[in-house]
């Protein structure tokens, strides 16, 4: 919500907009049923997912069950480069950057 407390100051980036992320051999192995992924949940309570899920409006059903858990998006993210599945990342992060 924007508000951590009196002793630290905020000041808003961006809004965020996740959206699923992962390594391009994952998709070139023809893991392109999100059903059938590995699931990286960047949150222990698997909000992300569900979150974006219910905005994408997919009808298959994804079990929000199975996958890894990690602590945050930083660490979900290192997973789905690493190649272990498919992850929910900010996509002004997940950004490439060219110079």
């Amino acid at each position: 919500n924007g508000h951590f407390g009196a002793n630290t100051a905020a000041a808003k980036l961006f809004d965020e907009w996740l959206i699923p992320i992962c390594a391009p051999a994952l998709l070139a192995d023809g893991q392109r049923d999100l059903a059938a992924c590995p699931l990286i949940h960047p949150s222990p309570d698997r909000r992300d997912w569900r979150r974006w899920l219910q905005k994408s409006g997919i009808a298959a059903p994804i079990d929000l069950m199975r996958g890894q858990v990690f602590d945050s998006l930083e660490q979900g993210n290192a997973a789905a480069i690493a190649g272990h599945g498919v992850s929910i990342g900010d996509l002004a992060l997940s950004l490439r950057t060219i110079e």
